[in-house]
């Protein structure tokens, strides 16, 4: 949540109407719980699933170094 939280506080996400977050289907992500937990905060937060069995997708997941920050991601 401290990365949802480092994003969605800082501008243009912390104006926009809506911000689309795309998340596997890990199990930190599932169940409505999770989808509850950043709108709660945020209301323009909007958590998006890829596809469940489908994680050839999820990119980000294969080639990405281990993000802590904002800074990390840009």
């Amino acid at each position: 949540m401290a990365l949802v939280e480092q994003v969605m506080t800082r501008e243009p996400y912390a104006s926009a109407p809506r911000v689309f977050w795309i998340v596997d289907n890990g199990s930190s992500h599932r169940g409505q719980a999770a989808i509850d937990r950043p709108a709660k905060r945020f209301p323009n937060a909007i958590m998006v699933h890829t596809p469940r069995h489908a994680s050839w997708l999820n990119q980000v997941s294969v080639n990405r170094p281990s993000w802590t920050s904002v800074e990390g991601v840009a």
